[in-house]
């Protein structure tokens, strides 16, 4: 947003930020909180990590070639995606999951036993 390379309209798409929480606040309030939403969420990641593995490592989008903290593969391939898609489940996706399900409750059942 503040690399002047890039014209300022393009660098004010970034203020969607600014709008989304409001509006994902105001839809939850709306139709209130799937419990398929982790399993669907966690799948979803996968394979977006699975994807990223075909970009080049120099991008490593997603952090699929390199981890966030110490920048280096976590092992093979294989159990680098493994590593970061539990990450990601467990200490995002997880806890998000049960604040989303406790604020937004659901009126009435899916029928679903998930989450």
């Amino acid at each position: 947003m503040w690399d002047a390379r890039f014209p300022l309209g393009v660098r004010l798409l970034s203020l969607f930020h600014v709008a989304w929480p409001v509006l994902l606040i105001w839809a939850l309030r709306r139709v209130k909180y799937d419990k398929r939403a982790l399993p669907l969420q966690t799948a979803l990641a996968v394979v977006v990590l699975v994807v990223s593995r075909c970009i080049h490592p120099e991008a490593n989008l997603n952090f699929a070639w390199r981890d966030p903290f110490f920048h280096q593969a976590l092992g093979p391939p294989w159990l680098h995606l493994l590593i970061t898609a539990s990450a990601l489940a467990g200490c995002v996706y997880w806890p998000t999951h049960w604040l989303l399900c406790r604020l937004f409750p659901a009126a009435h059942s899916t029928g679903s036993k998930l989450g």
